[in-house]
């Protein structure tokens, strides 16, 4: 009776705890869809736009360049010509000793006097500043004939100085091209200097100024050669494209040319807007990655298989080749799959 007593306390004992076992493990182990935790996470495809852009200055530098030299001796009485304004052909640069004198265009400088029966390339130059401002009708042959001592004598009274038909050598100032934005040349060169020919008297300015970003070493990083930006003047926004790198003496600071396309002035006709007198900082926008829209993803949620196609997977496990148009800021537009698809993103394992 004993014996029977002590085995059934043992069956009842191991039953018991293969039912403990049992409900432990019932409580402690998670559901099979737990252990299974899937690898990724999905998101849905949308309609959007993709783009990366800096936003710094551009600063618009004159650069002017000696043109002429004057011939005149005495002492600079006026000044009469300013970078603001355009010169054109016979218009006055300024007096010495109150006597006029006018720029003409030519490549062949003022080196004598002009008078009657003189031949040469500097008479022809003379001969079309006088037909511009409506003095001489006749033809540039480059010889002083006796119309063009009329032309001579009609443009020195309107000047109001002796209309003797002869030309002095500092009457006048020959420059390449006109019409320009012109100054006088020289540091400290004012009303009252005295003049004893030879100086550098005219600088004119070019057709555009300089455009440059002024840019760190990081920064330049992430600009290539070709990089369009938009810069903003007034009520103008002027495109141009990042040209030529020049460092900086500082060692810190490089500068990137902006240029207009096809070699034309990023400022167009609107130049003239811009001060002559000291450098503009214009706010401008570097497009680093050009927008463009359509339908965008993560960056995540494309893959690439061994054969370097690109592909997205979507939420029941198929691949959809894709194609990537641009990429910025972790987000790309993609072709390839329509708006609205829910696809895989990598997931983080635990």
């Amino acid at each position: 009776m004993t014996w029977l007593k002590l085995a059934l306390g043992a069956v009842l004992v191991l039953a018991v705890g293969v039912g403990v076992g049992w409900g432990l493990k019932t409580v402690l182990q998670p559901p099979s869809e737990v252990l299974q935790e899937r690898a990724y996470t999905l998101t849905e495809t949308s309609s959007g736009e993709v783009g990366d852009e800096l936003r710094l200055n551009t600063a618009a530098v004159w650069r002017a360049q000696p043109v002429a030299r004057n011939q005149a001796v005495g002492t600079l009485t006026s000044i009469d010509i300013s970078p603001d304004q355009s010169a054109g052909n016979g218009a006055r640069a300024y007096t010495v000793d109150g006597r006029a004198v006018s720029i003409a265009q030519g490549d062949v400088p003022m080196y004598r006097e002009i008078k009657e029966k003189d031949k040469g390339e500097d008479v022809r130059q003379l001969q079309v500043m006088l037909g511009a401002l409506g003095y001489y009708h006749g033809r540039a042959d480059g010889e002083v004939g006796s119309g063009t001592v009329d032309g001579i004598k009609a443009w020195q009274k309107a000047l109001g100085v002796d209309d003797n038909g002869v030309v002095g050598q500092g009457d006048i100032v020959f420059v390449p091209t006109l019409p320009a934005r012109m100054s006088i040349a020289g540091d400290g060169l004012t009303v009252g200097s005295s003049l004893n020919g030879g100086e550098e008297i005219i600088n004119a300015l070019p057709t555009a100024p300089r455009f440059a970003l002024r840019v760190t070493s990081e920064q330049a990083e992430m600009i290539a050669t070709g990089t369009a930006v938009k810069i903003s003047h007034e009520d103008q926004v002027w495109e141009g494209v990042v040209g030529q790198r020049n460092d900086q003496a500082d060692a810190e600071t490089i500068e990137l040319a902006v240029v207009g396309a096809d070699d034309k002035p990023v400022c167009g006709d609107q130049c003239a807007t811009l001060s002559t007198q000291s450098e503009t900082l214009l706010d401008t926008v570097v497009e680093l990655v050009e927008p463009v829209q359509g339908v965008t993803v993560p960056d995540a949620a494309i893959s690439t298989d061994a054969s370097g196609e690109q592909y997205v997977t979507d939420e029941s496990g198929v691949k959809h080749s894709v194609t990537v148009k641009a990429s910025a800021r972790g987000m790309s537009v993609i072709d390839g799959v329509d708006e609205g698809i829910r696809v895989r993103l990598p997931g983080e394992q635990g």
